[in-house]
């Protein structure tokens, strides 16, 4: 399937303290689980499953319900046209490849301290990323293609992110440390969804944390200063 990355087994270089308790919604779980998840968001989510027995269950029973579904097909009559349909598609060229993971290494993840996933597209431990700083908060923009953005994201303990809302939906997910935003509490491992819709101001907590972030288009800042920081880290 496209857009999956390996992500059945825990990492044994995680710093889970217990199983996360904010997850992924239904549908974007459902997405994955058929391959249709953008690759940006693929990463996220993966690398969530990683460290979230959970959502590791309901990933594997969509999978299974899927090819269940795909088992019946096959007892299903076909019409002439949508075979022929079938058959141009699989003499068509394929489509571009926007962005690749490199090839899994089981190792990296014990020498990065990073879950599968994420290891495989990273060159460093987290605390060695090359980081863009602005008072406390630091950022490192991992490849992504257009128009998406996917960065680690460092925050200082007690500082907050400037108000700010989303051109299109964002997924954080914390891999060390904690974070409060509005009336939840972020720890390692949870995952973190919004979209257009939502103006939120994250804080960490008093030891900082070091988020994975992937995002659909820019992040929106009220305000000429706010606008030049989203334009400083580039997100």
């Amino acid at each position: 399937m496209p857009n999956r990355r390996n992500a059945a087994m825990p990492s044994k270089g995680g710093n889970m303290t217990g199983d996360p308790s904010h997850h992924p919604e239904p549908a974007l779980l459902m997405e994955y689980a058929s391959g249709a998840s953008p690759e940006p968001f693929s990463l996220v989510i993966a690398t969530h499953l990683a460290l979230c027995p959970e959502c590791r269950r309901s990933v594997a029973e969509l999978e299974a319900a899927g090819g269940a579904a795909l088992g019946k097909l096959h007892d299903t009559t076909v019409g002439d046209d949508v075979l022929a349909k079938t058959l141009a598609k699989l003499d068509a060229p394929p489509p571009a490849v926007t962005h690749k993971a490199p090839p899994s290494r089981s190792s990296r993840s014990v020498e990065l301290g990073v879950p599968r996933p994420l290891s495989d597209v990273l060159s460093k431990p987290l605390e060695e990323l090359h980081f863009k700083k602005l008072g406390g908060v630091e950022v490192c923009l991992l490849d992504a293609p257009q128009p998406y953005r996917v960065y680690v994201m460092r925050i200082a303990g007690g500082v907050d992110v400037p108000p700010h809302g989303h051109s299109g939906q964002e997924l954080t997910l914390m891999l060390r440390g904690s974070f409060v935003d509005g009336n939840e509490r972020f720890a390692e491992g949870d995952m973190a969804c919004v979209d257009e819709a939502c103006t939120h101001r994250p804080k960490a907590d008093r030891e900082g944390c070091i988020c994975l972030v992937a995002a659909h288009g820019k992040m929106k800042m009220p305000g000429f200063v706010s606008g030049m920081v989203a334009r400083w880290f580039g997100i």
